[in-house]
């Protein structure tokens, strides 16, 4: 074998100048080849056939190496390599000792890395080794030429090495079809292009085989290579058991013409594992076959010559043997070729014993007919065309003797969608000897599906006439859906028995769409007012017409709709989401209406108008205490929230809050709360939610003070001052200023006079005595001084202009405030006298108003000076305290109408207390729902 080296020269590491190093490299070498067999005089034709799964051709390679098997890394088996383009590779890997294939992006080599195999050499196992390839080819190999092999073998530390093996084998993958094409009819005949063949007959195609175009190769491609007949339409016939051509085609009878091509069947795999696929190379010339799927006409004129063609038609004769004469059947595809008749016995009943074949001749059609039997006789004739189409018979009567009726042309065909429960059904009853028997003609329905035929006839309600043919109509009560069924029997004239006819599917779509409401309840409230609105609308039968889909919707009730939008997502079926996402009202005026049609072409429906309700804030109602309302510290306050109500139903829950500055305290959470307050200015707030938490608030403001000194209990007279400022306790108290903080030289009311000046000389009766928050209220000593000082260069003579308007502004104020006062008491002093009629009904009129003591204004002195007539005996004891009125007459008494002081009568001597402002009574909203009842608060008993 021989040894090779290679030397190389380094000056680095060390070496001293002009030192060399050999170092050896280590040979390999392809050594042998061992080829599969092929066919063909060389022995060089390989057929492809990777459809058998057999892999029958193997390359075993007998390879070497000087350094030892595990310094080698591949080994490659090149097909082709002169052949340009990317080669096919089929390689060994001996670190991992598997196979594979590179390249061969039209999958043309099938590799068997299960089959193929690597294994040392027996002789010599470190050094040698056997490596053999299995592989096939698939049929669309492309090359016609043959094929050279190229091996290479690499390796780590060696010197690899390559053979080439040129034009080793050729591949065969062209198929052919040989043999005798043939094709017959069902009866036999053998046919040639353009030949007529009946619609629905089945042909038989057969005779070819397959092949390799390479007449040296005697082997048949792989079985899943077949030879198949395809049509117009696109089928696709093979033979059962076989991949040669022998299979049965069916004759579409909606052509006029059909072409069929011979076709090979998967001729190209598309994947090394595939064992069939679709339809690939080879189309035949067309095969074209014309189509007679229609039956000849009806003979026409038929006579009976009783005894000699040249008689007068009759229809009795004295004997056994009369003629026949009649017209040509017309046949406008393949046409007539002969006739038949029968006695007795129609077409359909006929043995082919009673049938007599005429063949079509030219000239007169005549045929005599012998043999008949005694009685009534029935000749029927008819026509078959030259593919074996039969047409219906034609009949004369020399003796009647029919046995039945026949059906045909029912209507409406199944199918089609009937938009009625009483669709109009009709179907023609033909009877061409005696006629058909209207009083026999019954019908029979059922709506649970064919298996509902058990014999429940029902007579046709209509008359008719006898005839030979008739066309019943009946309307039939069935039901939505496919099961509908509906079958007729009838008798002939001569009684035969009852014919069946077959049975008929009727469907039934009588029903609009109907729609559900999916998404939502109506009787719920939904939390956000954006919605996506789901509603189904079905049509279980005919399915729905996607596209006819509208919607339309209102927030304002059931007026002002929207115009009707056409819903776009839709697809027909038999039930269609539609998907709706609106923004609505809050509350329960918003509605949604949807409306469409379904495919059988009902009426457009219209869904119900679902309510969509979203849910709304509560309402608040405070009918106590009114903004700007002045209380005092010693009285309960009702807190009274209890009309607030929520539209949608919601129980709600009530926070009462109050606060002075920044600071916010809850009062309670009851919808009507009582309780006290201290002196002060508060801003009240409620909180009001409902099941939700939607919450509403309302602000307002009240002033709690205390009651005048004198009502009070405290003693103007005391001269306590606890702060030590000048001006005594009570008179702090009063106006509110602090007893407890030095604050007599501050003018809170801006003003210009400070407390201390304001208190003047400390008498509740003295006329210095002014209220030092309000600016105008101040001593009268101080503020002429003012005045004067504030006069300028005025002399004390004039008086400047606007103290006189001050005078007349202030002189208008008192009339009218005079004027009101009088009016005030003018009608509390009616009221009492009213209240007072109602507690002492036996006391007269006169009395009651002439008592001036009964008014609960009049005190002290003014009582007895106001002093009338005394009242009847025993009618003091019948005027009770105002508390002892019925409840009735003290809520009449009690009750502040809108727009009137509320009455406070005075505890004491002393000025009375002003006035609360009077506060408009809170219009009462219209209530929607019963609000929700809330325990009313009661303070503790002290």
């Amino acid at each position: 074998m021989g040894t090779t080296y290679h030397w190389s020269s380094s000056n680095s590491g060390g070496l001293n100048d002009g030192t060399a190093v050999f170092f050896k490299q280590f040979k390999t070498e392809i050594m042998d080849v061992e080829w599969t067999d092929g066919y063909g005089p060389e022995m060089d034709l390989y057929p492809a056939m990777a459809g058998k799964g057999e892999f029958d051709y193997s390359s075993k390679v007998h390879i070497w190496c000087e350094k030892g098997l595990s310094y080698l890394d591949t080994l490659e088996m090149v097909i082709g390599p002169e052949g340009g383009g990317e080669n096919i590779i089929l390689q060994y890997d001996f670190a991992s000792d598997s196979f594979r294939k590179i390249g061969d992006p039209l999958r043309m080599v099938v590799l068997n890395d299960d089959f193929s195999s690597a294994s040392p050499y027996s002789g010599n196992p470190d050094y040698e080794a056997v490596v053999e390839f299995r592989y096939d080819f698939n049929l669309n190999w492309q090359r016609t030429d043959h094929v050279s092999i190229l091996f290479r073998l690499a390796g780590r530390g060696v010197k690899g090495s390559q053979t080439l093996f040129e034009n080793q084998f050729k591949v065969v993958s062209h198929v052919l079809m040989a043999g005798n094409f043939s094709v017959e009819d069902s009866r036999g005949r053998q046919l040639i292009k353009g030949d007529w063949v009946r619609g629905g007959d089945t042909l038989h195609f057969y005779g070819l085989e397959r092949r390799y175009a390479d007449e040296n190769i005697p082997i048949s491609p792989p079985d899943m290579v077949k030879i198949g007949i395809k049509d117009i339409p696109g089928n696709i016939y093979i033979g059962d058991g076989t991949s040669d051509l022998d299979t049965y085609v069916p004759v579409d009878t909606i052509y006029g013409e059909m072409e069929y091509k011979l076709v090979f069947i998967n001729v190209t795999p598309e994947a090394d594992e595939s064992s069939e696929t679709d339809v690939k190379v080879l189309y035949t010339n067309g095969f074209i076959l014309q189509i007679d799927s229609d039956n000849p006409g009806i003979p026409g004129q038929l006579q009976v010559l009783p005894d000699d063609k040249t008689e007068q038609p009759r229809n009795y004769d004295d004997d056994k043997e009369v003629f026949i004469k009649w017209d040509d059947a017309i046949d406008q595809s393949s046409g007539v070729a002969m006739y038949h008749f029968s006695v007795n016995r129609n077409k359909a009943q006929a043995r082919p014993s009673d049938i007599h074949d005429i063949p079509k001749g030219i000239g007169e059609n005549a045929a005599l007919v012998e043999n008949l039997p005694e009685g009534v006789n029935k000749i029927y004739l008819w026509a078959e065309d030259l593919v074996g189409n039969t047409g219906n018979e034609i009949f004369v009567e020399v003796t009647i003797d029919l046995t039945g009726v026949t059906f045909g042309g029912f209507y409406p065909h199944t199918g089609i969608w009937n938009t009625q429960l009483r669709p109009t059904c009709s179907i023609f009853i033909n009877d061409t000897l005696t006629g058909v028997d209207p009083l026999s003609i019954e019908y029979e329905i059922s709506t649970s599906g064919a298996v509902g035929l058990v014999g429940n006839w029902q007579n046709i309600p209509d008359t008719y006439a006898s005839g030979n043919s008739l066309r019943v109509v009946v309307q039939g009560w069935f039901r939505n859906g496919k099961d509908n069924w509906i079958r007729f029997r009838a008798q002939d004239m001569a009684g035969n028995s009852f014919v069946i006819s077959d049975a008929y599917n009727v469907w039934v779509d009588a029903e609009s769409p109907k729609y559900r409401l999916l998404s939502h309840s109506e009787d719920e409230y939904q939390l956000n007012p954006y919605q996506e609105v789901k509603i189904m609308v079905e049509d279980l039968e005919s399915g729905v017409d996607a596209s006819s889909i509208e919607y339309r919707l209102t927030t304002r009730g059931e007026t002002k709709w929207t115009p009707w939008k056409a819903y776009k997502d839709g697809v027909n079926g038999k039930s269609v989401e539609v998907r709706i996402r609106e923004t609505f009202r809050r509350g329960d005026d918003n509605f949604i209406q949807v409306r469409a049609r379904d495919l059988a072409g009902n009426p457009i429906s219209y869904s119900k108008t679902f309510n969509i309700k979203i849910n709304t804030y509560p309402e608040i109602v405070i009918t106590s205490p009114s903004s700007g309302d002045i209380l005092y510290d010693d009285t309960d306050i009702v807190f009274d929230a209890s009309q607030s109500y929520d539209p949608d139903g919601d129980r709600l829950t009530f926070t009462w809050l109050y606060s002075v500055g920044d600071e916010q305290t809850t009062l309670g959470e009851v919808a009507r709360y009582i309780g006290s307050l201290p002196r002060g200015e508060y801003t009240i707030t409620l909180l009001v939610k409902d099941r939700v938490n939607n919450e509403v608030q309302q602000h307002f403001t009240i002033t709690v003070e205390g009651r005048a000194v004198e009502e009070a209990g405290i003693d103007e007279t005391d001269t306590t001052d606890t702060d030590g400022d000048g001006m005594p306790d009570w008179y702090e108290k009063r106006w509110k200023l602090n007893y407890l903080v030095k604050d007599a030289n501050e003018d809170p009311d801006g003003d210009g006079f400070t407390n201390i000046q304001e208190f003047g000389d400390g008498k509740w009766f003295g006329q210095n005595l002014t209220n030092p928050k309000f600016a105008g209220s101040h001593p009268p000593e101080l503020a002429e001084a003012k005045s004067k000082e504030d006069m300028g260069p005025f002399s004390s003579n004039m008086v400047p202009l606007w103290i006189i308007l001050a005078i007349l502004v202030l002189a208008v104020i008192i009339t009218m405030m005079v004027v009101k006062a009088k009016k005030d008491k003018q009608v509390k002093k009616i009221k009492t006298v009213r209240n007072m009629r109602k507690i002492m009904p036996s006391v007269s009129w006169d009395q009651i108003t002439a008592t001036a003591y009964m008014a609960p204004y009049v005190q002290g002195p003014a009582l007895a000076a106001a002093a009338g007539p005394a009242l009847p005996s025993g009618a003091s004891q019948q005027v009770a305290p105002e508390s002892a009125l019925p409840p009735a007459q003290e809520g009449a008494v009690q009750e502040q109408q809108p727009g009137q002081a509320q009455e406070t009568p005075a505890a004491g001597p002393g000025p009375a207390p002003a006035p609360a402002e009077p506060q408009p009574a809170p219009a009462p909203a219209e209530p929607q729902s019963a609000p929700a009842q809330q325990p009313e608060y009661q303070p503790p008993q002290q």
